[in-house]
């Protein structure tokens, strides 16, 4: 059988939106911290669906540089080093309706997996829109950290969205074929017994995953920087995976090897800090990262 991917240029339409819509912002909940405060808030994402946000923001001075992540623990990290954070919770994540349909049943479910994918990249890019229009943000210090499959969505959102200069992916890779493939990415379904639907095939899988495959994207980061971090016992991710993404990525990057799994838990706070101080270069603040070795 042969395989149809389309070019570049083609994928890269399907991630466009109008981004003059209006946000809908929404304040869920305020604190105050110390030196700062936190703000939830949920805005209108490109296709309707709701973003929630978790936004840690300091006292000054202005203009923040940025950081958009996920699960990695910067928190306490953020205020003191004068960065604006910013949590937004992927479509994999969130609860609702979709739970039960993105609960890593990527054999089950493929066409709504892959929309969350897809939709989570239109969020993000939302997400810089917002910070660009309603705060006082330094443009060209907008970083992003993403884990796993939010390490995946940034090797693609880093070939469609230009303002983010600086991208840490960690224990993530390229080439969907290989992900679903690895056992521990179709968890419900191995764990079950339950058979492979019968219309797959790796045709099948590079053709549905085209649009949400970092292989097609993450070239198109350079000449903004990357930094890679994987584990070189990961059970998740095949390594195999991981090198596809960082081989096809351009310069300048950054790849560390880790002796861990998935999580890179058994390498302690080295892979925090070591993303962290490579982000404090970008933003220009190196003398703040030294306070956490």
């Amino acid at each position: 059988m042969s395989i149809y991917i389309p070019s570049y240029k083609q994928l890269a339409m399907q991630y466009e939106y109008d981004a003059e819509q209006p946000f809908d912002e929404q304040i869920v909940a305020e604190e105050k911290l110390e030196g700062g405060a936190l703000r939830e808030v949920t805005i209108r994402g490109a296709d309707g669906e709701p973003i929630p946000i978790a936004l840690t923001i300091p006292e000054g001075p202005e203009p923040f540089p940025v950081l958009i992540y996920d699960i990695a623990p910067y928190d306490d990290r953020l205020i003191p080093a004068g960065v604006l954070g910013v949590k937004v919770t992927a479509r994999l994540q969130r609860s609702g309706r979709h739970d039960e349909a993105l609960s890593y049943t990527y054999s089950e479910y493929p066409a709504m997996v892959r929309w969350a994918y897809h939709g989570s990249v239109l969020d993000y890019r939302r997400v810089v829109d917002y910070l660009l229009a309603d705060y006082p943000v330094a443009a060209d210090k907008i970083g992003f950290v993403g884990c796993s499959k939010r390490g995946i969505m940034g090797g693609v959102l880093g070939g469609v969205e230009e303002r983010i200069g600086a991208f840490v992916l960690r224990v993530c890779g390229a080439d969907w074929v290989q992900l679903v493939e690895a056992d521990d990415m179709r968890t419900d379904v191995s764990r079950a017994e339950v058979p492979l639907q019968p219309w797959y095939s790796r045709e099948f899988w590079a053709q549905l995953w085209a649009p949400v495959d970092p292989k097609y994207f993450v070239d198109k980061i350079a000449p903004r920087r990357i930094l890679f971090q994987f584990g070189k016992k990961d059970d998740n991710v095949p390594n195999s995976s991981s090198r596809i993404i960082a081989d096809l990525a351009g310069e300048p990057k950054e790849v560390l090897w880790y002796d861990a799994g998935h999580g890179l838990i058994d390498a302690g706070e080295r892979p925090i800090d070591d993303s962290w101080e490579w982000l404090c270069k970008f933003w220009g603040i190196e003398q703040l990262a030294a306070a956490h070795r």
